[in-house]
């Protein structure tokens, strides 16, 4: 029963090193620019690249993450958590 968990435990170290070196919602949070998107912005850039849209990541001026479709539940995550802060800044800018 061992086995499953230490696999599980690796996957997610991998997943989550090569994440934080483009987290998505990191980078586009990061900087501030009132006329782009902030309401689950890195899911929205995730998901427009790995479709292959690439208008978005010129409306963010930054590329996009190495692996997207890696990215994307993490960036999912971290927007739902940040949504208390974005929200008032989409509404209020």
């Amino acid at each position: 029963m061992r086995c499953p968990t230490v696999i599980t435990v690796i996957f997610l170290l991998i997943a989550t090193s090569l994440s934080l070196g483009g987290c998505a919602t990191f980078r586009t949070l990061s900087t501030f620019d009132p006329e782009r998107p902030k309401i689950y912005s890195g899911t929205r850039l995730d998901l427009n690249v790995t479709v292959g849209d690439e208008s978005w990541p010129r409306k963010f001026g930054l590329e996009p993450p190495r692996y997207p479709v890696i990215d994307l539940p993490f960036s999912f995550i971290l927007d739902t958590v940040m949504l208390p802060s974005t929200i008032p800044n989409a509404i209020f800018k």
